[in-house]
């Protein structure tokens, strides 16, 4: 299907403008979108992808206004301009927008069941028993388990998976004509993102709905979308087939984003000694009360018999699904939550130690988490985040000493004086979301450790973001002699920086070894579906 197509269009948008007050941020945006077409919108954040989709929707932020000019028709209706009564009737009928965090579009206090009768009545002329019937056909056609079980369900007891399926429901509730999903899967693992999206492509075919996908994972854009739009600056700068585009992008902006995907494999550089070694590592949490007595809860595995080493200089990826233990065994290898079994470093023993005793090693080992902007103070200016460590360490021999430290971490993470000018009083909010990752990496440097633990550092960023983070981790461990064990569901990001692979299936290591014989030759069949999951266009 090419843009000339002699179909009436479901969505048609031409000339479309946004702006706070007087500075224009969208400007000169036109797509068509044909039912039973899929069209993606691809670009970094802040290019305008999402203001476009939520000037379709009428659900722009405040302050933000459409230009004058901009045409948005909607099965062949104008709808740009329509008073809010006259939206609110459209939105769930005739379009309507899945968002990338379900559990903040979802009401917390209400039932899944109470949500989806409520979506379906707002629309139709439908009573109650009728549509939570419909509801629970709703969440089989999407793939729920157990569907009447999962009615009585609250948001907080679904993985983010099931939620989002969830949303996906309740946007096909009244069978609208238009769907947009922004940024879906961002959030998902391989496995349950390829579900998602092979469940919205099989809806839309069966459907014939027209969908507009925004997202940043050109691998999920070539795989599933017929045409594709590339925005930056708020203008399309490239439009056309998939697999045109990528296979020959015309604009440099195009280019770089393709340039910019994780793709070589990390280099076999020289590995040290030990400098980690797990050994029988077991992780298990209460499960929560319940019953008028409070008898005791039973524990509930995470990870159980998990065996591995780090050494010195050595990339260490650990993949698996959400809820594998990833996460808890990262952690347990911090001493950050309670675990049984053997934990070394550098050759002594760190299971048993309490806090005090770990200070001597808090120094030596780091974390950078995956949302930073959760994980730094936003109260400390950025002298003050990175500072911090410095003056608990008791690292520095006076006030200067530490400020030239300060100064010297921010450079090594690329926010050096040349580069940023001098943003030591400076808060956290001030940055973007690439940059804040940087500062986090600053603070974990200050303080020179031997071994960072990476948390899912770059899931939230750009691609070409996401390549300088990389680019940077690359460099610090050749001239550090770092030491990473990275936590991802990024397979592709995984292969450009880590020497090793863990595979992790309900809280057991179910593979390992080097990463290029896991990734070119998997021994097990889940290791085998995630590395089709990320890499196989055809799955």
């Amino acid at each position: 299907m090419t843009p000339s197509t002699p179909i009436e269009p479901v969505l048609d948008v031409s000339g479309l403008g946004i702006g706070f007050g007087a500075a224009s941020v969208v400007a000169d945006v036109s797509l068509r979108i044909a039912r039973g077409e899929m069209v993606a919108l691809v670009g970094e954040s802040g290019s305008g992808k999402s203001l476009t989709a939520r000037a379709v929707m009428g659900l722009l932020p405040r302050g933000a206004a459409i230009a004058p000019g901009s045409r948005i028709d909607l099965g062949g209706e104008p709808i740009a301009g329509l008073p809010e009564p006259a939206l609110r009737r459209l939105r769930g009928r005739r379009m309507a927008m899945i968002f990338q965090e379900p559990m903040s579009s979802l009401n917390p206090v209400y039932s899944i069941g109470a949500q989806l009768v409520e979506a379906m009545r707002a629309h139709q002329r439908i009573d109650r028993a009728a549509a939570r019937a419909r509801a629970a056909e709703l969440l089989d056609e999407v793939g729920l388990p157990d569907p009447a079980a999962t009615l009585g369900k609250y948001p907080h007891e679904l993985s983010g998976g099931q939620r989002q399926r969830v949303m996906i429901a309740m946007a096909l509730s009244n069978r609208p004509d238009l769907l947009i999903a922004d940024e879906p899967t961002t959030a998902l693992d391989v496995i349950v993102q390829a579900q998602i999206l092979a469940l919205l492509k099989d809806l839309q075919r069966r459907h014939a709905m027209a969908v507009l996908l925004i997202s940043h994972d050109l691998t999920v854009v070539r795989r599933h979308a017929d045409r594709v739009h590339v925005m930056q600056h708020g203008r399309i700068v490239e439009a056309g087939e998939t697999a045109a585009v990528f296979a020959t992008p015309q604009h440099p902006y195009t280019q770089m984003l393709l340039a910019a995907e994780p793709a070589a494999c990390a280099d076999a550089g020289p590995v040290g000694d030990t400098l980690v070694a797990v050994h029988d590592l077991e992780i298990r949490y209460a499960a929560r009360a319940s019953g008028w007595r409070r008898r005791p809860a039973p524990m509930i595995p995470a990870v159980a018999g998990a065996e591995f080493t780090v050494g010195r200089g050595e990339a260490v990826g650990i993949v698996g699904e959400s809820g594998s233990g990833k996460t808890s065994l990262g952690l347990a290898v911090m001493r950050l939550i309670a675990s049984q079994g053997s934990i070394s470093f550098d050759g002594a023993r760190l299971d048993g130690r309490d806090r005090r005793a770990m200070l001597p090693f808090r120094r030596r080992m780091q974390i950078v988490l995956q949302d930073p902007f959760a994980s730094l103070n936003p109260r400390l200016s950025v002298r003050q985040v990175v500072e911090e460590g410095l003056i608990v360490n008791a690292i520095g021999t006076s006030a200067a000493d530490r400020l030239a430290r300060v100064r010297a971490a921010l450079s090594d993470a690329g926010l050096g004086e040349a580069v940023m000018g001098d943003i030591l009083s400076r808060f956290p909010h001030e940055f973007s979301g690439g940059q804040r990752q940087r500062l986090s990496i600053a603070r974990a440097l200050a303080v020179e450790p031997e071994f960072l633990l990476l948390d899912e550092p770059t899931s939230a960023l750009d691609l070409s973001v996401q390549a300088q983070i990389l680019a940077l981790l690359q460099r610090l461990q050749r001239e550090r002699g770092l030491s990473y064990l990275f936590i991802s569901h990024d397979l592709k990001v995984v292969r450009a920086l880590c020497q090793r692979i863990i595979v992790m299936q309900g809280g057991r290591i179910v593979e390992s070894g080097p990463a290029a014989d896991i990734l070119a030759n998997p021994q097990t069949p889940y290791a085998a579906r995630l590395i089709r999951a990320a890499f196989d266009l055809a799955a």
